[in-house]
């Protein structure tokens, strides 16, 4: 299932795309630190995390790098990236649209 998690108002007003990106590592144990997940920063405006079938990608603005304009999220049942997904519905009021 495709998910794209995006705030209420849009990208383009959001001001906390650091800490979207935190919560992805809090949530996510990458291979890195231990983990499962696969974690790659091919662009310098592009992050992915995968596991299996499951994927988080991550687009960031190309003129300012550090504000997000896409968050998308492929979800085949696993349980760290359901909590992530609540957690960003929950604390940032993020909505989600499936499809």
């Amino acid at each position: 299932m495709k998910i794209e998690l995006l705030p209420k108002q849009g990208w383009s007003t959001f001001l906390d795309s650091a800490k979207v990106e935190g919560a992805v590592f809090e949530h996510i144990s990458i291979k890195e630190h231990g983990g499962r997940w696969n974690y790659y920063n091919f662009t310098s405006n592009t992050s992915i995390w995968e596991l299996d079938k499951n994927l988080i990608t991550i687009t960031f603005d190309a003129s300012e790098e550090e504000y997000i304009c896409a968050l998308y999220v492929e979800f085949y049942g696993n349980e760290e990236l359901e909590r992530l997904i609540q957690y960003c519905t929950e604390r940032f009021e993020f909505v989600a649209k499936y499809s």
